[in-house]
């Protein structure tokens, strides 16, 4: 202990001290922090033991790791505490925290993240991108220890300088939900202020719509823009009609992107058809099964002539402007069709006298219900990194014939 004790003797005596040369790098230690967070969000497969999956794969299980949200959280708390290290002006706080993270980052990296991963440091290309930038905010972040902070904490970074480039950030800064309110409430915890929060929130809202006034003051300054001048209609109309083209198309995409994209309506021609059908509520009278080999993809002109016999049809206008109106929905690639043996699999077991009863009913005036039902079984769609598990889908039909049905 006492080599350490020297040590921080020896710093205390020369960082301490008020320095003449001081200097904020606070933004760019920010900056390295949130290419750290985007490359582990990123490459998030790489600091996990799911070596060979990434975040996408992960989310699209319904799931979001605890892992995932953890590391996350652990990045965002040492922002903050950053930041409020660096709104306080306290170097010493600052250089504690800048020992604790190298300790820990080191000892995570080289220790715990290959026994995580069963990847060697070395061949990890993602863990290696991200301790690069985290180099680079430990050189920033002693030179602020070495330095000291400024008397005057700058306000926001961006609002600096009055471009194109800066006033795109600033609104995209504005546009993240709670970042403003955030920084508003920690400059209002550690900055000395005779005000309260709502008036500092009310402050910062003020400044934000200086900045972007004065943003398009600069522009107008640069594009020499005359006042009182009516404008060309052909500007008018060219930048109006472009607007509004674009304003209706975002608020069309959804569902011109889910009516148009082929990869929502993908062919999923089934692995097993059966087929039953019963007469009244006897024993079945028919039961088959296909398997997928037995079905047949339906071609253009399979899909005519089922258009055409939909048509030339005997059955009521309404039947066949739904059959038509459902068929419309399909193309020729997402039909399948299934054969079927015109023998059952199973004889209809049923005794004499219940034999003669049923024949008796359908020589007779009385309604004979015929019951069609179907099971299919199918694998369900977009799931090639799950589990194969089949979807069922079951339905019946029921017919009433008569005596008058009878085929002479």
């Amino acid at each position: 202990m006492k080599p350490i004790i020297r040590f921080y003797q020896q710093f205390k005596q020369t960082s301490f001290v008020r320095n003449v040369y001081v200097c904020d790098v606070y933004a760019p230690m920010l900056c390295c922090d949130l290419i750290n967070t985007i490359i582990f969000i990123s490459f998030y497969g790489q600091f996990t033991a799911q070596f060979d999956r990434n975040i996408l794969q992960i989310i699209n299980e319904n799931k979001v790791p605890a892992t995932f949200v953890v590391i996350l959280l652990v990045q965002l708390i040492l922002i903050i505490i950053d930041r409020a290290l660096y709104l306080r002006r306290n170097v010493r706080g600052k250089l504690f925290f800048h020992v604790f993270q190298v300790i820990v980052v080191h000892i995570w990296l080289f220790l715990v993240l290959p026994r995580i991963t069963r990847t060697k440091f070395c061949n990890n290309i993602a863990a290696q991108l991200w301790y690069i930038f985290k180099c680079i905010y430990f050189g920033y972040s002693s030179v602020q220890v070495q330095l000291g902070y400024p008397k005057r904490i700058a306000g926001n970074f961006i609002t600096k300088r009055f471009n194109y480039v800066n006033q795109n950030l600033y609104r995209i800064y504005l546009l993240i939900p709670f970042l403003l309110e955030l920084r508003t409430i920690m400059n209002w915890m550690c900055i000395g202020t005779a005000l309260d929060l709502p008036s500092c929130l009310q402050l910062d809202d003020i400044y934000s719509k200086i900045y972007l006034f004065k943003c398009l003051k600069w522009t107008e300054k640069k594009h020499r823009t005359q006042h009182g001048v009516t404008r060309p209609k052909t500007t008018n109309y060219c930048l109006g009609a472009l607007l509004l083209t674009l304003l209706i198309l975002l608020l069309m995409f959804p569902l011109l992107f889910f009516a148009f994209t082929p990869s929502f309506y993908q062919p999923n021609p089934p692995n097993e058809v059966n087929v039953e059908i019963k007469l009244a509520g006897y024993l079945s009278i028919y039961q088959m099964t296909a398997q997928y080999t037995d079905s047949v993809p339906f071609t253009e002109a399979d899909y005519n002539n089922l258009r055409s016999s939909i048509y030339s049809s005997n059955i009521q206008p309404t039947i066949e402007d739904s059959a038509y109106a459902f068929l419309r929905d399909f193309n020729p690639n997402d039909i399948h069709c299934v054969n079927l043996f015109a023998t059952s699999v199973n004889l209809w077991e049923i005794s004499q006298p219940i034999r003669d009863i049923v024949i008796n009913n359908l020589r007779s005036n009385l309604t004979v219900p015929v019951r069609f039902s179907y099971t299919i079984v199918r694998n369900p769609p977009n799931q090639d990194d799950l589990e194969n598990i089949a979807a069922v889908v079951t339905g019946e039909n029921n017919v009433d014939i008569t005596a008058e049905d009878q085929q002479t």
